[in-house]
Formats: structure tokens, C-alpha cells, sequence
């Protein structure tokens, strides 16, 4: 299957955890993009040298940079801001880490608008490979345009996510990055990608969406197979890893 993994993560999530991923991934020899912030940060993470591993510095993306001022860094943004947050007391803390997995979210996209894979694999970075993506997978898998750990509510789990790349797809990015430049992203629960890409794959009837079985959800339609078998997601907690720096 013509395939390519895609992640992001930053210096220190690389040094917490996420070196398992990208380690358990050249293990299986899966082609791996990797999209890090070391020229936002001020930082420079050691990578593998390999040809199996393409590293992408997303913030020297000319059309990304963008995103930084006016979203990440602005005190404006709800992100940010104190007295949005006051309205959902509760949910504060997933607010607030939205700003960071919005870092995904560019990095999807960009791959998804770039690659010239029949499929492109989305993977956390506090996650690892447990065994290879076979053929029950795939059988399963190429029958969808997007497969992903199904969750009724209050929203899809995105810590891995299968794009079959097609025009209905990209379109979809394209609809999925709109939730943010629209602000419509402001009106959901938790602010964050999951939030958006729930709604955008729910939007697009075209958009055929594969459901993965897993320890939360087994309902109509769900994969013979439980998603834990190739996939293990020990979640970190950002505020230990979190970005805490401004552009540099």
C-alpha cells in the first residue's frame, strides 16, 4: 500500500515520549514526514539520519507564518484569553491546549495538499507502533476515505487518522482549516482540532469515514479488529511538554 506516516511535535514532547513513534515507525520501515517548531522554539532536535525520515520545520512555511501571530501568540484568540475561558470553567485546560494541537492541524493539511501518497496515516506523537499495519488493516482501511478511533461523543479521536487522498478529501482540509479562519472553531466545546474535523467528516456525506473499534466504542459498523493492536496512544499531559515560548 503506497502510504506515508505524518506527525509534528516539538523538542521536548520529542525528548518526553515522541521518539518512541518515530522510532517504532522506521523499525517497520514506513516513510515518515515529521513536522517540528525548532525555528519557533530556538531549539534543534537530534532526528535519526535516515532516508525512511523527512523533517519539516512548520514554521518556516511561508503560508503558516501566519498562524503564529494571529492565532497561537495573539492575546486575542480565545486560546488566550482569560475572560472566554471564565465562560466554561471546566473544560479550561482543554481550551487552553487547543492552541497546541492546532500545531496537527497545519501539519495535516500541509501534507495532505502536498503528498503524492495514495494514503497518508496521521499519528500522535506520544504514541507508538505496537505491530505492522497488515492485511486485515488495510482490507478494512482502503474501503473509506477517512478511517479514524470513532467516539459517539463528545467528539472523534485524532490521534490517528487515515486520509485517502482524493479531491473530495482535500476539500474537506480545506473545510477543516476554515473552522479556524472563519472563528467558527470559538463556538465549539473544547476548541481544539477534534472539535473541528468531527464536525467537517459529519458535513461531508461524501466523505466516507471508517470506524475503528476500540476500548471506548464497538458499535455499528466498527472494524473487526481493535485499533490497540497497531496503535497505542499514552497521552501526555502538555503541561509538562507544552510550548511556552513566543516566536523567536
Amino acid at each position: 500500500m503506497n502510504f506515508k506516516l505524518v506527525t509534528s511535535l516539538n523538542k521536548r514532547l520529542y525528548e518526553h515520549r515522541a521518539q518512541q513513534i518515530v522510532n517504532s515507525a522506521l523499525e517497520l520501515g514506513y516513510d515518515t514526514i515529521l513536522y517540528h517548531e525548532d525555528s519557533y522554539e530556538g531549539t534543534k532536535i537530534d532526528f535519526p539520519q535516515t532516508d525512511k525520515l523527512q523533517t519539516i520545520d512548520l514554521w518556516k512555511l511561508p503560508e503558516y507564518h501566519f498562524w503564529i501571530k494571529n492565532f497561537i501568540d495573539s492575546p486575542e484568540t480565545p486560546w488566550n484569553n482569560d475572560e472566554y475561558l471564565k465562560l466554561h470553567p471546566t473544560t479550561k485546560y482543554k481550551k487552553t491546549q487547543g492552541k497546541y494541537w492546532f500545531r496537527k492541524v497545519l501539519a495535516i493539511i500541509h501534507a495532505v495538499l502536498n503528498t503524492k501518497e495514495d494514503y497518508l496515516i496521521w499519528v500522535d506523537g506520544d504514541a507508538k507502533f505496537e505491530k505492522p499495519l497488515d492485511d486485515a488493516f488495510w482490507n478494512f482501511t482502503k474501503q473509506f476515505d477517512v478511517s479514524c478511533i470513532w467516539r459517539d461523543w463528545p467528539h472523534i479521536e485524532t490521534g490517528f487518522v487515515v486520509y485517502k487522498i482524493s479531491d473530495d478529501v482535500k476539500r474537506a482540509m480545506r473545510e477543516y482549516l476554515g473552522w479556524f479562519t472563519t472563528g467558527e472553531i470559538w463556538k465549539t466545546e473544547r476548541y481544539c482540532d477534534c472539535s473541528a474535523i468531527t464536525h467537517v467528516v459529519k458535513d461531508n456525506p461524501q466523505v466516507s469515514v471508517g470506524k475503528y473499534k476500540n476500548f471506548e466504542w464497538n458499535g455499528l459498523g466498527a472494524s473487526t479488529f481493535d485499533i490497540s493492536e497497531y496503535f497505542n496512544h499514552n497521552k501526555v499531559d502538555f503541561k509538562e511538554v507544552g510550548d511556552t515560548r513566543g516566536p523567536q
